[in-house]
C-alpha cells in the first residue's frame, strides 16, 4: 500500500470541543484507518475512538455501545459477515450516527449478487458482465460457448480468496465448486484478458480519481499483487458522470469502481467498493479527512486537491 502523506498544522481550522470525538468500527484496511486516525487527531484535535467489533454482542448491545461514544461521525470498514455484519448494520442505523456511506449501501456492496442485481435493476446505464444466480444458468452459457468467472461472494475478503478461476466448460466449472458451498459463490462471464488491465476510479465527496493497474503476467481478474503496474489517467468525462450518479443513487460519499475494457471497446463494471483502500492514491488521507472535516463537521479546513487533477 502506498504511504499517505500528511498535511502540516499550518492554517488548520480549530474544531469546537462539542464535536471532538469520531468513532473507527474496522476489522481491514487498518493502515488507512490508521492513518485517518492520526491525522485527526495530530492535526486537528479529534478525539478518535477505535471501536471494537464484538461477535458477542446482540443488535441492541451495539447499538447502545455506538450511542454511548457520542461520536460526530463513524467511520466503518468491516470483512464480509452475513450474520455479524446484519446486526452491525442494524446497530448503526439504530444509533443514527453519521457514516461517510449510508447504510444501505454497505449492507448493498457487502456481497456481489447484492450488488450486481442492484446495478442491473438500478443502473442500467452501467454496463457490467452477465451474471448468473444459479449453477444451471451458467452451465447453460458455458455449452453456449461463454467462459464463467467464478469469485467468492463475499466481496470484502482478503483478495487472495476472491477468485477461484476461469471455467471454459462444465467439468471445470464443477471442479471449481467442490467443497464450495453454492451461495458462497458469484458466477460471471468472462471478459477476457482485457489487455491484463483494470481500470479504477475513486471517488471522494465530488472528487474523481483514476488508476490504471496492469498485470505483467496474470490476467486482469486476478488478485492484484507486487508486479502490478500503477499509473494514473484522466476519466472520460461521461463515464465519470454515470459512475457518480451510480455513487449518488447508493448515497455513498467515498467509494471505489473497477471496470475493464473488453474486446468489443466498451467499458464494463466488474466491482463496485464502498470506502476503498485507495491504493495507489497518495493524496487519499488528506482528501479524506479534509472531507470529513466539511462535510460532517461543517468547518473550514485545509484543501489538499493539488493532485486531485494529476
Amino acid at each position: 500500500m502506498a504511504s499517505f502523506e500528511a498535511i502540516t498544522s499550518a492554517g488548520i481550522a480549530k474544531i469546537p470541543v462539542s464535536f471532538k470525538k469520531v468513532a473507527i468500527m474496522a476489522n481491514r484496511d487498518f493502515e488507512l484507518m490508521d492513518a485517518i486516525k492520526t491525522q485527526l487527531e495530530l492535526l486537528h484535535e479529534i478525539e478518535v475512538i477505535s471501536y471494537p467489533i464484538d461477535v458477542t454482542l446482540s443488535q441492541s448491545k451495539f447499538t447502545k455501545a455506538l450511542q454511548a461514544q457520542n461520536a460526530a461521525f463513524l467511520l466503518s470498514k468491516v470483512t464480509t459477515d452475513l450474520q455479524l455484519n446484519s446486526r452491525l448494520f442494524l446497530a448503526m442505523q439504530a444509533a443514527k450516527i453519521p457514516t461517510i456511506n449510508s447504510i444501505f449501501a454497505m449492507h448493498t456492496l457487502d456481497t456481489r449478487k447484492r450488488t450486481f442485481l442492484y446495478l442491473h435493476k438500478h443502473c442500467p446505464e452501467v454496463l457490467t458482465p452477465q451474471f448468473y444466480l444459479s449453477v444451471k444458468e451458467a452451465i447453460r452459457a458455458l455449452n453456449k460457448g461463454k467462459k464463467i468467472l467464478l469469485k467468492r461472494n463475499a466481496h470484502n475478503i482478503p483478495k487472495d480468496r476472491r477468485f477461484l478461476g476461469v471455467a471454459e466448460d462444465a467439468k471445470d466449472l464443477k471442479l471449481m465448486l467442490e467443497g464450495v458451498g453454492k451461495d458462497e459463490i458469484f458466477l460471471q462471464e468472462y471478459m477476457g484478458p482485457c489487455e491484463n488491465t483494470v481500470y479504477k476510479v475513486y471517488f471522494i465527496g465530488h472528487l474523481a480519481m483514476a488508476l490504471k493497474s496492469i498485470k505483467l503476467k496474470e490476467n486482469a481478474f486476478t488478485a492484484r499483487n507486487e508486479n502490478d503496474i500503477q499509473e494514473r489517467f484522466e476519466l472520460r468525462i461521461p463515464l465519470e458522470e454515470s459512475y457518480r450518479e451510480m455513487g449518488q443513487v447508493l448515497r455513498m460519499n467515498a467509494y471505489g469502481i473497477d471496470y475493464v475494457v473488453a474486446e468489443d471497446g466498451l467499458e464494463y463494471v466488474v466491482d463496485v467498493n464502498d470506502f476503498p483502500s485507495y491504493r495507489g492514491i497518495d493524496e487519499a488521507l488528506n482528501l479524506l479527512c479534509d472531507f470529513l472535516i466539511r462535510h460532517f463537521l461543517n468547518l473550514e479546513g485545509p484543501v489538499a486537491l493539488q493532485h486531485a487533477s494529476k
